[in-house]
């Protein structure tokens, strides 16, 4: 019976994919005396063994896609037990009463997980800068539903038109239309996990319909580079914005010039998710987010930081040109590691209706 499973549904992947998270939820609730030098090297094993569980998976989208969740919540366990002293006064909860050192530890227990529950610190003290504003109240939980459905049917519609039309076609290295084509392809995939993740869990009544802010910010006000990486999802942001914050702090060196080092962070982890996919690559990806400060500098340097709204398409399209230049060989690795040659839809709509625009009975494009 087991055989008939999906093998990311496999308890022989989901025992050491899932072994870091209730060591997190644990290390959280005990005094840090306790959990650093006790549950630190437990978390670092059982991550390794997560990250490698999915090494070893088939399916490359899930190769590339879920080491980022043990490796992000790593990070996260890093800022909270090492960068941010006594995490019970650091991290406060919207209506919080008392210290949670004064609580008993069933009631810490809860609080870490949903210290946990939140990627952004949507309802906490530590809410992630640039997430966008929460739902307003004056919205139903029918209506964001609704406007969920809708989102994550374009997005599902747009995975499914670059499945069929463009990713058939990909070969390296790739031309510019195909590199910027991609972009679209994982900006889509990630709205439309995001979509189905609230859904779910607003639909089971897990979760409140209020505690659901957009993923991205409002790409209406985006002008330059800098603000292409305000507009960007916030799901990892506080830990690689703070750990070096801290890092600095501790060294006595400026805080505020410790900024580079958050696009260090992402990029090693970006490198480990693509040398999971493809084992022996993830430099083009590193390169990436290294590349980002350089660009940042520029257009601080030749005054595209400081366009006015009338000039805004200008520094539009120095970002999306510096991004498409400078993610190119990341693309690429990807490409080779095969993360998009099976497709992400399993109903493929848009190529059924190409090929019966063109007169025949659906099919291959």
């Amino acid at each position: 019976m087991l055989s008939l499973l999906p093998e990311h549904l496999h308890p022989s992947f989901l025992l050491p994919f899932l072994s870091p998270f209730p060591l997190h939820v644990l290390a959280l609730s005990l005094p840090q005396r306790i959990s650093r030098p006790l549950l630190a090297p437990l978390l670092l094993l059982t991550t390794y063994a997560s990250f490698r569980a999915c090494t070893t998976l088939a399916s490359p989208g899930h190769r590339w896609g879920l080491p980022s969740i043990p490796l992000g919540c790593l990070l996260r366990a890093v800022d909270a037990l090492l960068c941010s002293g006594d995490c019970w006064s650091a991290f406060r909860e919207d209506g919080q009463q008392g210290y949670p050192g004064d609580w008993t530890w069933a009631e810490r227990l809860r609080w870490s997980a949903r210290w946990w529950s939140t990627f952004r610190g949507v309802g906490w003290n530590w809410l992630a800068s640039g997430t966008p504003p929460l739902p307003p109240a004056t919205l139903t939980r029918g209506q964001f539903l609704l406007s969920h459905t809708l989102h994550l049917l374009v997005s599902y519609l747009t995975l499914d038109a670059l499945d069929s039309l463009l990713l058939p076609r990909l070969v390296t290295p790739l031309p510019y239309t195909h590199v910027l084509a991609l972009g679209a392809y994982i900006l889509a995939l990630l709205k439309l996990t995001y979509s189905a993740l609230a859904l779910s869990l607003v639909s089971l009544g897990l979760s409140d319909h209020t505690a659901w802010p957009a993923q991205f910010g409002e790409w209406g006000s985006v002008r330059n580079l800098r603000g292409v990486w305000r507009w960007w999802h916030g799901n990892w942001k506080r830990p690689f914005s703070h750990i070096p914050f801290a890092l600095f702090r501790s060294l006595h060196l400026p805080p505020q010039h410790a900024w580079p080092l958050s696009f260090l962070l992402s990029g090693l982890l970006h490198a480990l998710l693509s040398h999971s996919l493809s084992p022996g690559t993830g430099v083009g990806s590193l390169l990436f987010f290294l590349l980002q400060p350089l660009g940042l500098l520029l257009e601080r340097l030749t005054g595209l930081d400081r366009l006015g709204r009338e000039h805004k398409w200008v520094g539009r399209a120095w970002a999306v040109g510096w991004l498409a230049w400078s993610a190119k060989g990341g693309l690429e690795e990807l490409v080779r590691g095969g993360l998009v040659e099976c497709g992400t839809v399993p109903v493929r709509a848009v190529q059924w209706a190409v090929g019966r625009w063109r007169g025949g009975e659906g099919g291959e494009v």
